[in-house]
């Protein structure tokens, strides 16, 4: 599994995730789910999507 955060360069970021699954040494499956990043100050919580640590 690979979880990312990123930036489409049009100022929109990004949390994605990346699910894989693997087979005697090869790919067999591969999932993939994006969400826009939803910002602290527009959380419930005031909590960071995405903290930066």
């Amino acid at each position: 599994m690979v979880h990312g955060h990123f930036s489409n360069g049009f100022g929109k970021n990004y949390i994605a995730v990346d699910i894989f699954k693997v087979k005697d040494v090869k790919l067999v499956e591969h999932w993939d789910v994006l969400q826009e990043e939803v910002t602290a100050d527009k959380t419930v919580s005031g909590s960071s999507m995405f903290p930066i640590v």
